[in-house]
């Protein structure tokens, strides 16, 4: 518990309605006593822009709570061996990553709502092919949607993608149109026809709530090269945030990282080579994927 006068200097990154949970930090061994804590001390708010983020930090803590209490990764290998049946002869590899509780309180304020990729699945296919992402991601959802009885969440619309000029990035396929099945196309987000206009980002999304425990992961399908430039080509996923978003993005500098208890969290400070005479954080061990996203799962299928 905190003075609610301390907690409630807010820092820029916050919004007015919003308390500052950055003091909730110091102290706690786990992410759940975090929430706990300042959701207890301001258990008497109710405007609504507070409400949606009180939303969010209970969603996190279940997640935390089914990780813990039951095998998480059931799915991610589920979604493995069901590609591996039906696509013998492909190579591809599997993802999966709990967005961390810094990163998701950054896009909950960002945002002023719930997120829904706080769980996700990415499955990246060694293939040039934009067809063999759309055939996985028709099939996975077929799957999911009449054998596990999974719900399809009606997707939102594509961001950025107004005023892509292919003769900028001669190099990105663009389908004359989407290859996605009828039955699913409400619930795909499809990137590789409308690639977003600055970068050429270029995926298929999709989210899926497991009807046992209503909680809801993000599914992304990409081929090797949509993923090479996603991650160091010019659709880079920091460079896209930032571009976005700003510095409102560079939340850790906020965060006194020297008063961080949790357990099995560890940090140094190393010179920073692009600004002369400061420092920036390493993060050595983050069991609890507080700063870094939290790995779920890495399985690739190399021959």
């Amino acid at each position: 518990m905190l003075n609610n006068s301390i907690a409630t200097k807010n820092s820029p990154f916050f919004h007015p309605e919003i308390p500052d949970i950055v003091p909730y930090f110091y102290g706690p061994r786990n992410i759940p006593e975090i929430i706990n804590n300042y959701l207890d001390d301001y258990s008497s708010y109710n405007n609504d822009i507070f409400l949606d983020f009180k939303n969010f930090l209970l969603d996190y803590k279940n997640y935390l709570y089914y990780e813990q209490r039951s095998s998480s990764i059931v799915i991610i290998n589920e979604l493995y061996d069901f590609i591996l049946v039906k696509y013998p002869d492909l190579l591809f590899e599997i993802f999966s990553r709990r967005k961390s509780f810094c990163k998701a309180i950054t896009k909950s304020v960002l945002v002023e709502g719930n997120i829904k990729d706080i769980r996700g699945a990415r499955i990246v296919a060694n293939s040039t092919s934009n067809e063999i992402c759309y055939d996985i991601m028709n099939n996975i959802l077929n799957f999911f949607k009449n054998t596990k009885h999974y719900v399809l969440l009606h997707s939102e619309i594509t961001i950025d993608t107004s005023g892509f000029d292919p003769n900028l990035f001669p190099d990105v396929e663009v389908p004359a149109k989407s290859l996605i099945h009828p039955d699913f196309d409400f619930a795909v987000k499809d990137y590789i026809i409308e690639p977003k206009a600055k970068t050429a980002y270029q995926s298929l999304h999709a989210v899926l709530c497991d009807p046992l425990t209503n909680q809801l992961f993000e599914l992304q399908i990409r081929n090797n090269i949509m993923h090479e430039r996603a991650t160091c080509g010019t659709a880079s996923h920091s460079d896209y945030k930032e571009a976005k978003y700003g510095q409102k993005l560079d939340f850790s500098k906020f965060v006194d990282y020297s008063k961080i208890r949790l357990d099995d969290f560890l940090f140094r400070e190393i010179e920073d080579k692009k600004k002369e005479d400061e420092k920036r954080v390493e993060i050595i061990q983050d069991s609890q994927g507080f700063v870094n996203s939290y790995v779920l799962l890495e399985r690739p299928k190399l021959f």
